[in-house]
């Protein structure tokens, strides 16, 4: 087994080090630091992010080619970690011999160490796909101590914060398919400088809000939240989702959809709900009309011309969830968005 030992929490030295045991191709500027691996050490990404008020994130997206051990020392502010694996499994050990602990694919994970002394290792195994991102909270940052000083009727996070004060905390939840969503939006942002620095600092923290959110309930509810699906069957739902999301004009049915993944139309509903909060048909549509709502802002096809596009066959049918959604007609909303004003 390899060992990578971190000597910093800076992300851009991180990534630097990483670079330097690792090989590849490093960007580094304001936004995001990005470290592309293609060798016979590691194929994929890795990539960081800081952000205003003491949160970054790394972001694996890759494959070792052997057994890897990433440590990761406490610094003196002894960080917080809300970790998120969306392919894949890594293990997790405090580096005083604990035992390692795994953190599957959609399982959400937080953990603190009590000192300093107490520092974290991560696992990946050789020639495993991993998609993990961790984020990471300085316990006396700006943004702990806003948070905590909140007050609200529902204050969550001070509820999390009161379970795990200054001791070593060790969280491994249960299945979350909502925040994986989440996780390829953040992947798939494409806008550049500033635009891009916002998106992917709101998707950090939103990401953040859920992974609270799940802990939080489950103090107060004492249950997992994933029904009776397997981990095998939570994998087919999520691929098949992401069919939906990059050919939405395809003629899905429910029992297309149960033969692709081999699940009964029962489960297949109840995975939907889980994972997005809608039906499948309920998802299908709402997939369709944000794909026409981004056809109107980067091509030049007419109504007629997305509606066929993107497997409706009617437009007067179209036109009424489009309003229904973005609260006026798809001819309303082409025409005002051709006719912004351009700034001088």
């Amino acid at each position: 087994m390899k060992i990578i030992q971190m000597q910093t929490s800076n992300i851009q030295t991180m990534l630097e080090q990483f670079n330097n045991l690792l090989g590849g191709d490093l960007t580094v500027n304001t936004i995001e630091h990005f470290l592309e691996l293609n060798n016979k050490l590691a194929k994929g990404c890795i990539k960081g992010y800081s952000f205003k008020g003491g949160v970054s994130a790394l972001q694996y997206n890759l494959k070792f080619r052997e057994d890897y051990k990433i440590k990761l020392d406490n610094s003196e502010n002894n960080p917080i970690y809300f970790i998120y694996c969306s392919k894949g499994s890594i293990e997790h050990a405090w580096n005083n011999g604990d035992k390692r602990r795994k953190i599957e694919r959609f399982q959400t994970s937080i953990l603190s160490a009590a000192n300093f002394g107490n520092g974290s290792e991560f696992y990946f195994k050789k020639d495993e796909y991993c998609k993990v991102l961790i984020i990471r909270i300085e316990r006396k940052s700006d943004f702990i101590n806003f948070y905590k000083d909140q007050h609200l009727d529902n204050n969550q996070f001070s509820e999390l914060f009161s379970e795990i004060a200054n001791k070593r905390y060790e969280y491994i939840g249960s299945y979350n398919l909502k925040i994986a969503d989440q996780i390829n939006q953040l992947s798939s942002v494409k806008e550049e400088g500033i635009i891009k620095s916002l998106l992917i600092e709101g998707r950090v923290h939103l990401i953040l809000a859920m992974e609270i959110e799940q802990r939080v309930n489950e103090l107060n509810n004492n249950k997992q939240n994933r029904g009776s699906l397997t981990n095998r069957e939570m994998s087919l739902l999520r691929e098949v989702s992401e069919q939906i999301q990059k050919e939405p004009d395809y003629t899905y049915t429910i029992k297309y959809l149960c033969k692709k993944t081999g699940l009964s139309a029962s489960k297949l509903q109840e995975g939907f709900k889980l994972m997005h909060n809608k039906t499948v048909t309920e998802f299908i549509r709402n997939v369709r009309i944000e794909t026409a709502e981004k056809l109107m802002k980067t091509t030049d096809m007419n109504i007629s011309q997305i509606v066929y596009s993107i497997g409706f066959s009617s437009r007067s049918y179209f036109s009424k969830i489009f309003k229904e959604k973005y609260n006026c007609s798809p001819s309303f909303y082409l025409d005002s968005y051709k006719t912004l004003p351009t700034a001088i």
